[in-house]
């Protein structure tokens, strides 16, 4: 079972945030980083037809109760749920060599729990669609879990003020043996970020990309988030 429960937007923002943190590798992978449209931020400009971009999109399937309320009154729920991504791969490349391999770097981050240990994920799966007129459709979706219980809300006053865009896990994972970060934030915004660790600040506003030096090792697990 999950760790610790969590909220309904931690649990999209988590999702969203193993996306946003591996994407980097896709410079790697096709020699640029790619638009990501994501759910909730719509974007008018169409998608360039040249490129691949992708679509992340999540949802939760069912939200049951998972045990009686106890002497606090609390009842335990367990969420399941499915993220996509989808990638457009441009028509020029019809060998998709490239794109398959950008999905499969990508499925590899749902194939495990998430590093708190608050979600899991499983079943990741890649499937082929038929071509569009403007590009081959590739959707990457995975199953994830997680554990919430009634009355759960975000009560922190700090996080609940700059929550308005979301949070964001940084590209490095919390492995409990550094210092440094390098903090990711989402290609469609490319200002200022303040950097969170657990319930403070750690960090004044930072530019996107920019390299964080703690100064000290952090634990991990350690709840490290980007507010934009």
């Amino acid at each position: 079972m999950p760790a610790q429960p969590i909220t309904y937007n931690d649990a999209i923002d988590t999702v969203f945030g193993i996306v946003n943190g591996a994407w980097a590798g896709s410079q790697n992978i096709l020699g640029y980083i790619p638009q990501i449209r994501w759910q909730g931020k719509e974007v008018a400009a169409k998608p360039p037809v040249n490129l691949l971009w992708a679509r992340v999109s999540a949802q939760i399937i069912t939200d049951q109760l998972a045990s009686l309320a106890g002497v606090d009154g609390k009842r335990l729920y367990h969420a399941e749920g499915l993220v996509y991504v989808q990638f457009f791969a441009p028509r020029t490349d019809p060998s998709l060599k490239l794109a398959r391999q950008l999905a499969q770097y990508i499925r590899e981050f749902f194939r495990k729990e998430s590093s708190d240990g608050n979600m899991w994920f499983k079943n990741a799966k890649i499937v082929e669609l038929q071509p569009t007129s403007t590009a081959y459709p590739i959707n990457l979706s995975a199953n994830f879990e997680y554990d919430n219980t009634n009355g759960q809300v975000n009560t922190n006053p700090l996080l609940l003020a700059l929550q308005r865009g979301g949070k964001h896990s940084p590209v490095e994972a919390v492995d409990g043996t550094r210092s440094q970060f390098t903090f990711l934030g989402l290609p469609a915004n490319q200002n200022f970020y303040l950097i969170i660790l657990g319930p403070g600040v750690q960090n004044d506003f930072v530019q996107n990309g920019q390299i964080i030096d703690f100064g000290v090792i952090i634990p991990a697990g350690t709840a490290l988030y980007g507010i934009y």
